[in-house]
């Protein structure tokens, strides 16, 4: 039998079956090298393919780098348009890496990205298209237009995480145009660090290096925005930043210039609280503004430097309340050309600026505002101009703090402020009122305090002291000082309200009011002012509801009056106070209706109530009338006046006024009594007192009363100033020594004669008493509210019935009286009068003096000595002293002179015996002043040792100083009774 085969076991594949499987992965292998060959040729065309369908024609990719098991894709030299002439896209290398591991966590994590040399060009068209290199962006589509969202099915997907290591920007260029900007920047270098959604608390580092327009920008720290209380922290700093590339943005606001460089160093924080996820931003650093300027057709700023060194907080709260915040540092401004012009209003400004502040202000929740400033303020070289007003030359100056509160439960702020204000010297013109003002220094040391109230005014509390030097107001047209002052000063001044003003002190030293224009000759020391003071000062001054001035004294030293009455018979100083009228402001001659409320109020009273008025020291008033001839010129000197009891709300108390003067050289004046000034009717009772008045100085006045003149004349008397209730009963008591009158012209000898019956002069000597005084008792009556009533008139009248009377009660014991009509012997009224002309022409001997000279000499003194021993047994005679000054005085001044100007002793040519010397050529009114005024001087001197001899000084008249130029008139004193 045959033996079975055993069965075989299962052979392994088939040849063909294990080719087939070499070859699919031979093939794979090759499409995997393919793909991994071609991807980056994929990549490449991709790139261009796409940046052509964007419209970016001749796009080139120079070279991509793809290492898929690495995930480095590196882009070489990429630029958008190779036959464009400026590359508006392009990159020298882009170089990215992504992690594959993460996605199968469902996290896309790219540990790098780079961009390295990379030039890019954005644009902006008016229509708000943009272009990025050439590549033009689609506009946003409207929200009717956006697709829907099934936000139920992305609520179901799982979210995929994001993660990137770092990015970084290495020399990136940017271009960037808009209608209005043009910008250009290159980031030197920037660093993102690592951001993860999974890892939402890490910290993601960041620094920029950044070129903008020649400035430079870094900005470097660390932010968390994925946590749940986002946060940030980094310093800005600038340097050198130019801000003229933001000129355009501004041309809407016709900005025509913006020039300057802006720099910053600043530490900003954002903290997010965890309570309410709001945010809170602090700032701290500096800020700065250098040689900056702004052009605008109204205002412009120039060499603009600015600083700012300190913090700021805000505090966004919840349900739209408004935010907290806080300010504090130092801010600096200085500029040194700043205008502004309105020419619709023909008004501008220009000046420089400089301040200085430490600012802390906060706003809580509620708005409750507090701020605070620090420092000083300056304004230079102000000046403005508009139609009515002109400031040349102004600056101000503030030291001092100034704080605020505002709470929004009241109608406005309260301010205070405390601090020392300065306004060194200005020009102000007030072209309208025709003045200008100018000023040395103001200062004012102030504390001022302005309630939240409605109305403010009421409640202001302001204490401060004041002082202004320098003073000057002068007129415009005229070109004449008005007022000038050296010292202003208000001391310890205390406003509570506008219902209550104090001031322990207002003072004002060496006033001048009111230039002289002219030289007046009666006067050899005439001041140059109308009105000036040395010191004028109101102590312990209250102002109460605006209608109430009180002061315990208001003290005048030093006063020096010129009163002067111009041909029209008006005060010339009040003339000088109104402005002159504008040459573009002529008189129409139509009357202007005053508006209907400008009538005053009835019920206002204005009271004023002054313990004592002073008046001290050397005090001096000239008078002068030019409204009669020859104008009258009379001098009050050595002026003290005291009044006390003044006050207008009491009319029923007595003001007691006294003084006392010198009239003229020689006169006195006292006067005391009482006076009721504030009643309804005026009442007095006043005591006037005169002693050896010289009469000569009225005489432009006794020629306007009745055409006559005096010769010579001294007064004394006692004027008793009796007023009750408006009615005039007064008593005249005067006595007239060595009165002569005569008539100005025949007409007014007549007039004069047909009223007292005799001529003046007669009618004076009829009258005359044994030592030849004039003793009239005049009564004068009269209702001060009649309108026919003129004192001058009643004067007049009371007078000439005087000397009726006298005349009458001289020759009533005779028998014979001139008024009654009775016979004289003939020739016997005129017989008195020669024999009184003869006496008065009695003259002595006169002393000769040597050329220039005015002391008498030692033999002429004891002449003097017993001539006033004589005249002592003579009390009837009163002596005549009149200095002359001669042709020989006229030579010795020239001489004098001559020494001094040319060290050259002036000497008039030497006669030789055959010719005459040239005449010396006459006075000029310099010299014949001079010589006026020797004249006087030796007067002066006779007269003081007439007085040392023992002789009376009201028994001494002296004339008015004389100068003869005649060859034979001799420098001397004339002597004559």
């Amino acid at each position: 039998m045959t033996e079975p085969k055993p069965q075989e076991e299962s052979s392994p594949p088939s040849k063909p079956r294990r080719r087939w499987v070499l070859w699919v992965i031979a093939g794979l292998l090759i499409t995997a090298t393919v793909v991994l060959v071609a991807t980056p040729f994929v990549i490449r065309w991709g790139i261009e393919k796409a940046l052509s369908d964007q419209g970016v024609p001749n796009a080139q990719v120079k070279d991509v780098d793809f290492n898929p098991f690495t995930g480095v894709l590196v882009i070489k030299a990429f630029r958008g348009n190779v036959q464009a002439k400026e590359q508006k896209l392009a990159a020298v290398q882009i170089q990215a890496q992504i992690d594959w591991f993460p996605l199968w966590r469902k996290n896309i994590y790219i540990p790098e990205i780079v961009l390295r040399d990379v030039d890019l060009h954005f644009q902006r068209d008016d229509d708000g298209n943009w272009t990025i290199g050439e590549l033009n962006l689609p506009l946003e589509p409207a929200p009717d237009e956006k697709p829907e969202k099934d936000e139920a099915d992305a609520d179901r997907k799982e979210p995929w995480g994001f993660g990137i290591g770092q990015v970084v920007l290495d020399n990136v260029r940017i271009h960037y145009i808009d209608p209005k900007l043009i910008v250009d920047a290159r980031v030197a270098n920037a660093r993102l660090g690592s951001l993860e959604t999974w890892n939402p608390e890490q910290a993601t580092p960041f620094d920029l290096d950044l070129i903008a327009n020649q400035g430079r920008i870094r900005l470097e720290g660390e932010t968390r925005p994925l946590s749940s209380h986002p946060g940030a922290s980094a310093r800005l700093r600038i340097d050198q930043l130019p801000i003229g590339w933001l000129q355009p943005l501004l041309e809407e606001h016709s900005v025509s210039q913006l020039n300057g460089n802006f720099d910053t160093d600043l530490q900003i924080t954002m903290k997010t609280d965890q309570e309410s996820t709001l945010p809170d931003f602090s700032v701290v650093g500096s800020i700065g503004l250098d040689s900056a300027s702004l052009g605008h057709p109204q205002a412009a700023i120039g060499r603009l430097q600015l600083t700012w060194v300190g913090q700021t907080k805000v505090r966004l709260l919840p349900e739209e309340a408004p935010p907290e915040w806080s300010v504090s540092g130092d801010l600096s401004l200085v500029s040194e050309a700043l205008q502004w012009t309105d020419r619709e209003a023909d008004r501008s400004t220009a000046g420089d600026l400089e301040l200085t502040q430490r600012i802390s202000a906060r706003q809580n929740k509620e708005e409750f505002l507090e701020a605070s400033l620090d420092g000083s303020l300056r304004l230079a070289d102000l000046n403005y101009r508009d139609s009515q007003v002109s400031l040349k030359r102004g600056s101000l100056t503030w030291e001092g703090n100034v704080a605020l509160e505002h709470n929004p439960q009241k109608p406005q702020p309260a301010i205070e402020a405390q601090g020392i204000l300065a306004v060194p010297a200005f020009a102000l013109d007030l072209i309208e009122a025709g003045y200008g003002i100018a000023q040395q220094k103001f200062t004012a040391d102030i504390a001022l305090k302005v309630p939240a109230e409605e109305a403010p005014a009421e409640h202001l509390g302001l204490a401060a002291t004041l002082s202004l030097e320098g003073l000057d107001i002068s007129g415009l047209q005229q070109e004449n000082k008005l007022l000038q002052l050296e010292r202003f000063s208000v001391t310890d001044l205390d406003i509570a309200g506008v219902d209550s003003i104090g001031a322990a002190s207002i003072r004002l030293d060496n006033l001048r009011a009111l230039e002289r224009q002219g030289e007046e000759n009666l006067s050899t020391n005439a001041p140059d002012a109308v009105l000036s003071s040395g010191r004028i000062e109101l102590t312990r001054a209250s102002l109460q509801e605006m209608q109430t001035l009180r002061a315990t004294e208001l003290q005048i030293e030093d006063l020096s009056a010129w009163i002067v009455r111009d041909g029209d018979g008006r005060i010339e100083a009040l003339q000088a106070l109104a402005p002159s009228a504008r040459e573009d402001s002529p008189d129409t001659g139509e009357q202007k209706e005053a508006p209907p409320d400008a009538g005053t109020d009835s019920d206002f009273q204005f009271d004023l109530s002054l313990e004592r008025i002073l008046l001290s020291g050397e005090n001096r008033i000239d008078f002068i009338d030019r409204s009669v001839t020859p104008k009258v010129h009379q001098t009050l000197s050595e002026l003290s006046l005291e009044a006390t009891g003044i006050d207008s709300s009491k009319p029923a108390q007595a003001t007691r006024i006294t003084a006392k003067s010198h009239v003229g050289k020689h006169g006195t004046l006292n006067l005391d009594g009482t006076v009721h000034p504030f009643g309804d009717q005026l009442s007095s009772d006043l005591l006037l007192k005169l002693k050896n008045i010289n009469l000569s100085a009225a005489d432009g006045y006794l020629r306007e009363a009745i055409g006559y003149r005096f010769k010579s004349g001294r007064l004394d008397g006692e004027i008793n100033g009796q007023v009750e209730n408006d009615l005039l009963d007064s008593n005249l008591d005067l006595v007239f020594a060595q009165l002569e009158v005569e008539a100005v012209r025949e007409e007014d000898r007549s007039e004069v004669t047909g009223e007292l019956g005799v001529p003046l002069g007669t009618a004076l000597n009829l009258v005359r008493d044994s030592d030849g005084t004039i003793h009239l008792d005049i009564p004068i009556q009269g209702d001060l509210n009649d309108p026919a009533f003129r004192i001058g008139k009643v004067v007049r009248t009371a007078v000439f019935q005087t000397l009726k009377k006298g005349m009458v009660s001289y020759y009533a014991p005779l028998g014979a009286s001139l008024l009654t009509g009775a016979a004289l012997p003939v020739g016997a009224i005129w017989a008195v009068g020669k024999l009184y002309d003869m006496a008065t022409t009695l003259r002595f001997a006169p002393l000769l003096f040597g050329p220039g000279e005015y002391n008498p000499t030692e033999q002429q003194q004891q002449k003097l000595k017993e001539m006033a021993r004589l005249l002592q047994d003579r009390p009837d005679a009163n002596l005549v002293v009149c200095g002359i000054a001669a042709p020989p005085d006229l030579e010795a001044l020239r001489t004098e002179r001559a020494e001094t100007q040319d060290n050259k002793k002036y000497e008039p040519a030497a006669s030789t015996g055959e010719s005459k010397p040239e005449p010396s050529p006459p006075a000029s009114e310099e010299e014949k002043q001079a010589m006026y005024e020797l004249a006087r001087q030796r007067a002066g001197t006779v007269q003081a040792s007439l007085i040392e001899a023992g002789m009376a000084e009201d028994r001494i008249l002296t004339c008015s100083p004389d100068y003869q130029p005649h060859e034979q008139a001799q420098p001397r004193v004339e002597l004559g009774i």
